[in-house]
């Protein structure tokens, strides 16, 4: 499998698109005593990026600078919180060698934040990725997702080519082949806290368990009712206009609306691209900038990150 990252490379400047994700099916199986969750989810990689832009410099001295050139929202730390900053600086400690070139990052941020759709962890993978090839560390995909994995459990699925089934806390990958799909995203104006939302989730009664062998054997059931998402009814507590979003986005063609991982990000499954942006141009006149409409990323939907040669 190869991440499904737009990169290029110019005069020695590295760019690289990176993209969000969408849970189509999130169902929580358990927690582990370290805290984290054991999931089963169905994930699709859609055509929404952030932009990296990595400039190696001449020095040696294992600097790693980061500056966000474009944050809607002005909340992102551009130090050692930022995972792409956690992530190079992993990555070199890792390699235990001296000789690593020191690394200016620019970021253009536009995958909303607080969104339950991976901006951040799709930055660090592809950090990850890249400085593997650029610092030529010839470390292979296992090693890498091992990696992401100690700095957050959605890490991993950008190292996938497309759609996946994720297991464990999210580092047990196996492809998917997820239908083609049409997306309305909106990002409400508050963002949510994933911890909190796991929290308050994890303190509601308990129901029955939705499983996922039933999408897996016919994986067109998401596109006739079979999204499902087990965190949308502690987000909706948290954050009860979320329901009120959600009829919003209703409407004649568009039945299937949901939250996209710990939220707050909807989206809806249209039809066709005129439903689209008919329901975009209506949200656009309300809450300019927060509706985008998407597809999901397939294999041979993209240029693949290239391998060295």
């Amino acid at each position: 499998m190869k991440p499904l990252f737009l990169f290029s490379e110019k005069n020695g400047q590295y760019r690289i698109k990176t993209p969000a994700k969408i849970n189509l099916y999130f169902e929580i199986l358990g927690k582990r005593s370290g805290g984290f969750h054991e999931i089963e989810s169905i994930i699709a990689p859609i055509d929404l990026y952030d932009e990296l832009i990595l400039d190696p410099r001449e020095s040696r001295s294992g600097k790693i600078t980061l500056r966000i050139a474009e944050d809607p929202t002005g909340s992102l730390p551009a130090d050692e919180r930022n995972l792409i900053v956690k992530a190079a600086n992993l990555l070199r400690s890792e390699s235990g060698r001296s000789d690593l070139s020191d690394l200016a990052i620019t970021l253009n941020k536009r995958i909303p934040v607080e969104a339950g759709l991976g901006g951040g962890s799709s930055d660090a993978a592809a950090v990850l990725f890249a400085l593997n090839r650029i610092w030529k560390l010839d470390l292979n995909q296992k090693d890498l997702i091992k990696l992401g994995a100690r700095l957050g459990s959605d890490i991993p699925l950008f190292f996938a080519s497309g759609p996946v089934l994720c297991r464990g806390r999210g580092e047990i990958l196996s492809p998917f082949a997820a239908p083609k799909m049409i997306l309305l995203l909106f990002k409400p104006p508050r963002g949510l806290s994933t911890r909190e939302v796991y929290d308050l989730s994890d303190q509601l009664p308990s129901s029955d368990r939705r499983s996922v062998q039933a999408i897996l054997n016919d994986p067109s059931l998401l596109m006739r009712g079979g999204l499902f998402n087990r965190l949308e009814k502690a987000a909706e507590i948290l954050y009860p206009d979320l329901r009120d979003f959600k009829d919003i986005l209703r409407g004649p063609k568009i039945e299937q609306i949901l939250m996209s991982g710990s939220g707050s990000a909807l989206f809806a499954l249209c039809p066709d691209e005129e439903t689209a942006h008919e329901k975009k141009r209506n949200l656009d006149q309300k809450y300019p900038g927060s509706a985008f409409i998407v597809r999901n990323l397939v294999p041979d939907s993209g240029e693949l990150l290239k391998e060295d040669s």
